[in-house]
């Protein structure tokens, strides 16, 4: 038998049934973020600004927008992106995290106090804040219900005591994204998929599509001056009291979806809108105002104005200002990331890593970020996926064709070109410097001169993800099989798929790992292993696994759409979310850099340090030797993070090897004569001995 097949099974019997060193790993996240306005709030005295971002919360003078105050987790707040503010009428800052789960925080001026489910709230998750006119504030909660009714829906605050009303008490649903008071003092809640409640104090009343309401999935509630209720949500409408207005219908736009709504002084409404911009309605003409016009950024999270007439807008690129004449773009923070939607990344060649995101690409090397956008040459800002050939070219799959930069200049291929669709989902490099590209019409190759498309499997023209083995073969999943092309046609290796499949990875030993929908599967098409993975609550309620990455000890990484990161040792799974640091649990893409970090892509990125921590040894036991006895190779297993150095002796004494290593890594035994060897392992100045059987 062949050496690298042998080691290949021995890591293969390793990950089945070694035991979970690392299942209760303890590890820590560092999160990086756009530079997002997510919520405005004016001050009481009208003439500063609060300003929740993805960095923290700041105080700024509307004058000039220049800043006064910022506080973060470090000086006062519970998370650094806040998703709801509110200075009440005596003066105090509400601060909620939404769906971080950190619950709620209060500023007097001076004392910040923090509210979770120990001290009054039914559920952490705070969406959205009002006051009404008897001066309670009231809090729309989002903590989600799975299997049975879920805790929360609205909370009231009375100044000393805490309020709970949830679906029993006649609210629709107990996810509450959006909080209104209107002019009778009758509080409105939009929920997140059964339309609107309305409670007078005493009675509640539902109202839902069957009522009128163009949508259920309310984002947005805002009252104007003549009492009317505007509602955003996928759509926009106004309800008078008596019946609703769909603008959705009359006003020649779609409003994909409505996340802001405001009204100035002269009774113009405006609205933002997902991707589309800010609308401004004077009751009878609609303008719409886009990045050409002078906005930052087509997605625009919040609206304020001022005093002073001048509308805020809050948007993924920073801050604009407009005073109906001019537009004044500015508080983009400087080296930040370019966009928390981010879906694609990959490892240079001189250690840089590059993350495709919703609006262009990002670079991060020397703890420096680099931003592309279509004003750098960009064909298009959505960049699906990334790949850094073996010459240290990039290629970026976009809307409309690839992107080649070879750190000078930027190219753009598409069908023109032989491109066989210029919606690029995914593109892998080849050992032979061949790029394989799928798109949302089939799959195709660049050899670097020419391109040939690749044939089709049955009807399947849409290929998402898309994984070359280490053989140099191009793996794809399609409904329930896994599929291997070698050059002139498909071979079926797998069948009993899920038939939406998401991921596809190809780790170092050449195990194929696929993430579908409903499972976790891996396969070894040179050695006829499997194995599936199933009914962990992770992968049953996660929507499926999104993406899948080893680290730098061997470990599977999986990304799920809903249920944040899980790794794999081999032998158990440990999850970890939001609760545990992670920036959001909705994962598009991670990899491992040259130094062992993982990264994740999420809501922004997280990055895990802790492989190359020193940890240390606390007992013989942490160390397994497997197989003992073996006839060739022997595999070393430590705590999480741990490295050490290894020495073997003969019976005699003689060292034969001496090598640092770390979890995963395998020696060679192979020219060693049978019998009995005494292994050494020092760790922090220790010595740990153990024998092993060369049979």
């Amino acid at each position: 038998m062949k050496k690298n097949t042998l080691y290949k099974i021995l890591v293969l019997l390793f990950l089945t049934f070694c035991p979970g060193i690392y299942s209760n790993a303890q590890i820590s996240f560092t999160n990086y973020s756009d530079c997002d306005y997510i919520v405005f709030c004016e001050d009481t005295n009208g003439d500063t600004l609060w300003m929740g971002t993805s960095r923290g919360l700041e105080k700024r003078l509307v004058t000039d927008g220049s800043l006064i105050q910022t506080y973060t987790s470090s000086n006062g707040l519970l998370y650094d992106k806040v998703k709801s503010i509110l200075i009440d009428s005596h003066g105090k800052l509400w601060c909620g995290y939404g769906y971080a789960c950190y619950g709620l925080s209060m500023f007097d001026g001076t004392i910040w106090k923090h509210f979770n489910e120990s001290n009054g709230l039914e559920c952490s998750v705070i969406e959205a804040i009002a006051e009404d006119l008897d001066g309670n504030v009231w809090f729309g909660t989002g903590c989600t219900p799975i299997g049975g009714p879920a805790p929360g829906g609205a909370l009231m605050f009375d100044g000393s005591d805490w309020f709970n009303y949830s679906v029993d008490d006649g609210l629709v649903f107990s996810q509450i994204m959006s909080v209104a008071v209107d002019q009778d003092n009758n509080k409105w809640f939009g929920s997140s998929v059964y339309g609107l409640s309305k409670f007078d104090g005493s009675t509640w009343i539902s109202y839902d599509e069957s009522d009128g309401l163009n949508d259920n999935h309310i984002n947005e509630l805002f009252v104007d001056n003549d009492n009317n209720l505007w509602i955003g949500n996928y759509g926009l409408a106004k309800f008078n009291g008596s019946f609703f207005q769909d603008y959705s219908l009359t006003s020649g736009f779609s409003f994909s979806s409505v996340k802001a709504i405001n009204q100035d002084s002269d009774g113009n409404m405006w609205f933002s809108s997902s991707w589309d911009g800010i609308y401004k309605f004077d009751g009878t003409e609609w303008t719409n105002f886009m990045p050409h016009d002078g906005l930052a950024c087509e997605n625009v999270w919040s609206i304020a104005i001022d005093i002073y007439g001048n509308k805020w807008f809050g948007t993924d690129r920073g801050v604009s200002k407009f005073d109906n004449i001019n537009w004044w773009n500015s508080l983009q923070q400087e080296n930040c990331l370019l966009s928390n939607y981010v879906y694609s990344s990959d490892l240079d060649t001189d250690g840089s890593l590059w993350f495709g995101t919703r609006y262009g690409i990002s670079r991060f090397y020397d703890e420096n970020w680099t931003n592309y956008s279509p004003a750098d040459g960009l064909p298009d800002n959505f960049i699906h996926s990334v790949e850094v050939d073996n010459e240290g070219n990039k290629w970026f799959g976009t809307n409309s064709g690839v992107i080649f930069y070879d750190n000078s200049d930027w190219i753009t291929y598409t069908t023109a070109d032989g491109l066989s669709n210029d919606t690029v989902y995914d593109i892998k490099a080849d050992a032979e410097g061949n790029i394989w590209f799928g798109t949302q019409n089939g799959l195709c190759m660049f050899d670097g001169s020419a391109w040939t498309d690749i044939p089709a499997i049955s009807s399947q023209t849409v290929f998402t993800d898309i994984t070359i083995d280490n053989n140099g073969f191009l793996c794809v999943s399609y409904q329930n099989y896994l599929y291997r092309y070698e050059g002139t046609g498909w071979e079926i290796f797998y069948g009993g798929l899920c038939t939406n499949n998401l991921s596809i990875y190809t780790d170092n030993f050449n195990n194929i790992w696929i993430g579908q929908d409903c499972n976790l599967t891996v396969h070894n098409y040179d050695d006829g292993y499997y194995q599936s993975f199933s009914g962990y609550p992770w992968i049953s309620e996660s929507y499926g696994i999104n993406a899948i990455a080893e680290d730098s000890l061997y470990n599977i990484w999986i990304g799920t759409l809903s249920t944040g990161i899980t790794y794999y040792d081999g032998y158990s799974f440990s999850n970890y979310t939001t609760d545990d640091g992670l920036a959001g649990n909705v994962v598009s893409t991670m990899l491992t850099d040259d130094i062992g970090r993982l990264w994740i892509g999420c809501d922004g990125l997280s990055r895990i340090d802790y492989f190359n921590s020193t940890q240390s040894i606390d007992k013989l036991s942490d160390i397994l030797i497997y197989p003992n006895p073996a006839s060739d190779y022997i595999k070393i297993a430590l705590p999480a993070g741990v490295f050490v150095h290894a020495e073997i002796y003969s019976p005699t004494g003689q060292l034969l090897i001496s090598e640092n290593v770390n979890s995963g890594s395998v020696i060679d035994i192979s020219s060693f004569s049978k019998g009995l060897y005494l292994l050494r392992i020092k760790n922090k100045g220790v010595f740990y001995t153990k024998r092993i059987v060369k049979a």
